[in-house]
């Protein structure tokens, strides 16, 4: 294997870097007393935007849907989301927000100013910070699909315009 040390870095590296910003959410979220989790979190951020199915949403967040299975238990057991019919496929389950779920993420923005992400971004130069967004982006499109950073950029996108 060429690079293995280099590579081996990186990993080691993105993973800090996501541990640190999904700690930072479970935290933030703990302290508000919200009983979800960073991904339940996510699933919201995602089904804000119009009630999607698992398969959908495990795409999004590049996970298996057997993971999300319980994480969406407790966001319906809890009252922020619900399972629904789709009138068109009896099969289709989408799951979709309730008001008390969008209360929740009106009180809980994805970014903070003190986050240590936003901080750390915030101390690179503007060049470094638009070198760091194309290097992730082809990193990202290196390990997976098109279609998932499609998804990934609509979701983002979507997020920015409602604010």
């Amino acid at each position: 294997m060429k690079n293995k040390t280099l590579i081996r870095e990186i990993q080691a590296l993105v993973s800090i870097a996501a541990k640190t910003i999904r700690n930072a959410i479970d935290d933030r979220l703990e302290a508000g007393d919200t009983g979800i989790t960073s991904l339940q979190y996510g699933i919201l951020r995602i089904i804000q935007h119009g009630p999607e199915t698992i398969t959908v949403i495990s795409k999004k967040q590049m996970l298996d849907p057997s993971t999300l299975v319980p994480a969406v238990d407790t966001l319906e057991r809890n009252g922020f989301a619900r399972r629904t019919k789709d009138p068109k496929d009896r099969r289709r389950t989408p799951i979709e927000i309730t008001e008390k779920g969008l209360a929740l993420l009106a009180r809980f923005p994805m970014l903070y100013e003190d986050d240590a992400l936003v901080k750390a971004v915030n101390e690179m130069s503007e060049a470094h910070q638009q070198q760091l967004l194309s290097l992730m982006r082809e990193l990202v499109r290196n390990l997976t699909s098109e279609d998932e950073i499609d998804l990934l950029t609509t979701t983002i996108q979507a997020e920015a315009q409602e604010k």
